[in-house]
Formats: C-alpha cells, sequence, structure tokens
C-alpha cells in the first residue's frame, strides 16, 4: 500500500481585535508603502502554521503584532503625505509634486 501526503508550513495573517501598548499611539502620518496612500493602522500577527493537504492543523511559531495597512495588510512607514491625494511629500515642501495642493 502506498500513502501520499502533502505537507508544509504556511503563514496565516490574524488580525488582532487592540492594538498593543508597546506599538504606540496611533499617528496620522502613517504611509503604506504597497497601497502608497495613508492608511489607518491595525494589528496584525502572522503566525506559521503546520499544513496537511493546504489546511492549517496546529501553530508552529507565534508572530510579532505588527502595525499594518487596513487595506492590504502591508507595512507602514512614517512619513508626510499630501492630504489631498495621499502621496509622499518630502519634508519641507509646500505643495504636492503629484497635485499641487498645499500641504
Amino acid at each position: 500500500m502506498f500513502f501520499f501526503f502533502l505537507f508544509g508550513v504556511g503563514q496565516r495573517v490574524k488580525t488582532l481585535k487592540a492594538i498593543p501598548a508597546r506599538l504606540g499611539s496611533i499617528n496620522a502620518n502613517l504611509y503604506c508603502v504597497n497601497c502608497n496612500k495613508t492608511a489607518y493602522p491595525v494589528a496584525i500577527r502572522r503566525d506559521s502554521w503546520f499544513e496537511l493537504f493546504f489546511i492549517p492543523v496546529f501553530r508552529i511559531k507565534k508572530g510579532q503584532a505588527i502595525l499594518a495597512c487596513d487595506r492590504c495588510k502591508g507595512p507602514l512607514i512614517e512619513a508626510n503625505a499630501c492630504p489631498t491625494c495621499g502621496a509622499l511629500v518630502e519634508q519641507g515642501d509646500r505643495y504636492c509634486h503629484n497635485c499641487g495642493a498645499k500641504t
């Protein structure tokens, strides 16, 4: 008799209900690297799971909580952004290079 098992390790993203205190306070100048827009932060945790036939069976490693974009779960950086279009604006610029709005 021959048995074929398909197993591996995969990551799952879990959105946490509250932002942990060690991540600091929510800042309005958070910018998503993937969306290229200002974003509202959510706390997520990426856990490693053992999978059998692509079904998560048990958690192997509990990930660390990080602040991420609420739309795409991408990483956030602290930056100055245009209030009109959300494009990155250099420190000291008075006008947005993308839309021309005053910052």
